[in-house]
């Protein structure tokens, strides 16, 4: 069976009380991230992972998630683009923060476990398994 990328991380929030939302197998799922087009170095790395400091923030929060262990994943680039217009309206440095262009990919079993997408946005999370590379999968669809 396949080990989740942040297995400590995110049994350390299972210890506390916070679940995992209801996980799937992707099964070959297109999907749409933010990246950053000249730090590729930078892509595809969760929040709590970059920033520890939010994991701490988080669970001082009435409503705990473990998402911040997941990468934000869209089912549609329209959702994708219109999500990344509302956060740049509001956060003046988002482009340093999630990215600055969009890539796409096809998301396998090998890949991890998905959240459900949300409805309206399209939003839904992967959980990744230890192998799990989306530098080597996912191309730069456009820039912001």
């Amino acid at each position: 069976m396949a080990v989740f990328k942040y297995k400590t991380e995110i049994e350390n929030f299972i210890s506390l009380g916070i679940a995992l939302p209801r996980l799937d197998e992707p099964n070959d799922k297109v999907a749409y991230r933010y990246i950053f087009k000249d730090n590729p170095q930078k892509n595809h790395i969760p929040a709590f992972i970059k920033k520890p400091q939010r994991a701490l923030t988080e669970i001082e929060n009435s409503n705990p998630s473990t998402s911040g262990y997941a990468l934000s994943c869209y089912e549609r680039e329209d959702k994708a683009k219109e999500q990344f217009a509302k956060l740049e309206a509001n956060f003046k440095k988002i482009r340093k923060s999630i990215g600055d262009s969009l890539s796409s990919g096809t998301l396998t079993n090998a890949d991890g476990l998905i959240s459900i997408a949300d409805a309206s946005s399209t939003h839904f999370d992967l959980y990744e398994f230890c192998e799990c590379d989306l530098n080597r999968t996912f191309k730069l669809q456009c820039a912001l």
